[in-house]
């Protein structure tokens, strides 16, 4: 079966299981162990969760939502080189914290490249002039990351008017990542894959 086939009989069996009514779901439970049901469940809410998260994508917007209970963080900088030296130090010290050690090598490499695009672009334009940035980290689900790089009223129109503001290498390891602007404002984003979790169902 080649990958287009698989893709859509996975769309397909997700449309079916999502049209199944309580009595259904119940007659299937009883037809399982409390294990089984338990491991299910929360395998069938990582993939609500990840379904929930590509909303927006094919329109340029980073992923929307949180995982419940995960990772949520920002932090706001002034736009000014040492910027990209304490994103970093925010981004490893997070990733540490939340025991994402498999993507934090290129947690820290998006981080500096996003906002070293960005400071580059206010820099450059007026240097003496001190706006800020927020750089916010966000775990979609068990699996996926979001750095976002998101501007400021003073230096909105400067992010606006920069190109290549996202680098080749942000893009090499990125599962996602673009540059969303919605009323003269923009976020830089990039979505990190974790490594597939071994399955034992």
């Amino acid at each position: 079966m080649n990958g287009d086939n698989r893709i859509h009989l996975v769309r397909d069996e997700i449309r079916r299981v999502s049209a199944c009514d309580h009595a259904t779901l119940d007659a299937v439970a009883e037809l399982l162990g409390t294990r089984e049901i338990n491991v299910l469940a929360g395998r069938l809410g990582m993939v609500a969760a990840h379904m929930a998260s590509r909303a927006g994508i094919a329109e340029g917007m980073p992923p929307p939502g949180t995982f419940p209970g995960a990772g949520n963080e920002r932090i706001d900088l002034a736009a000014q080189w040492n910027a990209v030296t304490v994103a970093g130090w925010f981004v490893r010290k997070k990733l540490t914290a939340w025991w994402w050690h498999d993507v934090l090598f290129d947690g820290v490499l998006v981080t500096y490249e996003l906002v070293k695009a960005f400071v580059t672009a206010v820099v450059d334009d007026d240097p003496s002039h001190i706006t800020r940035l927020t750089l916010r980290l966000r775990a979609l689900s068990a699996g996926r990351l979001v750095i976002e790089v998101h501007d400021s009223p003073e230096n909105a129109h400067l992010i606006s008017a920069a190109d290549n503001l996202i680098s080749p290498q942000v893009e090499h390891v990125a599962h996602h990542c673009g540059r969303h602007e919605h009323q003269g404002r923009t976020v830089l984003w990039c979505e990190l894959a974790r490594p597939e979790l071994s399955r034992w169902i």
